[in-house]
């Protein structure tokens, strides 16, 4: 089972390469690392250290003109050879074994997606409490900073989340008709994969991700 990482990007320059060197630390690799530019600006000598990484095979690049996010996603499913494929943010921070982590979640086949846990700094966790709604409410009243695992879960955050890659082609990829920031275009997924029969688990261990203060150094 091959596992990618999907980095869309939209105007990041430099955290952008903070958050790749997170990638490339993890003790467990991935295969591949896919870049999705839909940049129109770089604080200098970004976009030629991006490039360079390219040109070495580090990361495959794609350019794309017209930000969507969307699309994007749908250019990694297109292109990547790997099997699954984690989505992330270009501004995080990651746990040396993220990777790891995730790719152990789809060792059962009937498990189409995996939700990562999301630590905001500055941010406090709500305190847990009995899950008692509908899986489809999950989007709306779960918190995923809860360090509790469910193995049936009704929601994806687009900054952590995976996918089995055949599985999510075979309903058509991520909805382009979410523009802008394309609010809850990860809960359209979810709820179509849960309508096909597929199954997504809600894992915090070895997934927490950060969002950094990184727009300040």
């Amino acid at each position: 089972m091959k596992i990618a990482i999907g980095i869309p990007t939209f105007n990041r320059g430099e955290v952008l390469l903070k958050t790749l060197e997170d990638v490339l630390r993890q003790d467990f690799p991935p295969d591949e690392i896919i870049f999705v530019d839909q940049s129109d600006w770089y604080p200098e000598g970004a976009r030629d250290r991006i490039e360079a990484l390219a040109a070495k095979g580090v990361i495959r690049y794609f350019r794309q003109e017209t930000p969507n996010l969307p699309t994007a996603r749908n250019c990694v499913l297109r292109e990547t050879v790997c099997d699954i494929v984690i989505f992330i943010d270009d501004d995080v921070e990651l746990a040396p074994g993220f990777v790891a982590a995730h790719a152990a979640n789809f060792q059962e086949e009937s498990v189409w997606a995996v939700c990562g846990g999301i630590t905001e700094r500055e941010i406090a966790v709500r305190p847990i409490v009995q899950r008692t709604w509908a899986k489809v409410l999950d989007y709306r009243r779960f918190d995923p900073g809860w360090n509790i695992r469910i193995e049936d879960f009704g929601s994806l955050k687009g900054v952590n989340h995976a996918v089995r890659r055949s599985a999510v082609l075979a309903l058509g990829g991520y909805d382009e008709g979410y523009t802008g920031v394309a609010l809850r275009e990860e809960s359209d997924l979810a709820m179509r994969i849960l309508r096909a029969g597929g199954r997504i688990v809600f894992d915090p261990t070895g997934l927490r991700q950060v969002f950094p203060d990184r727009f300040k150094n």
